[in-house]
């Protein structure tokens, strides 16, 4: 559902490729590089609103801060 829904999303439909996601134990992961800390913001948002009883765990790295 998570992934979807960031693939989904207009903001970051040109970097869902590069976002990875784990769910373990209650909590979802992303991984990956995005090009600013908007994108990497919007992922957690994303992520947050779609797996409202889970932990969302952001690691993501910011490639340019534009």
């Amino acid at each position: 559902m998570v992934k979807q829904a960031i693939k989904d999303d207009q903001g970051l439909s040109a970097v869902a490729k590069d976002i990875h996601i784990t769910v373990k134990e209650g909590t979802v992961t992303l991984d990956g590089k995005v090009s600013t800390e908007q994108q990497s913001n919007l992922a957690t948002n994303t992520a947050t609103a779609v797996a409202v009883d889970e932990k969302v765990k952001n690691r993501m790295e910011v490639t340019h801060n534009k």
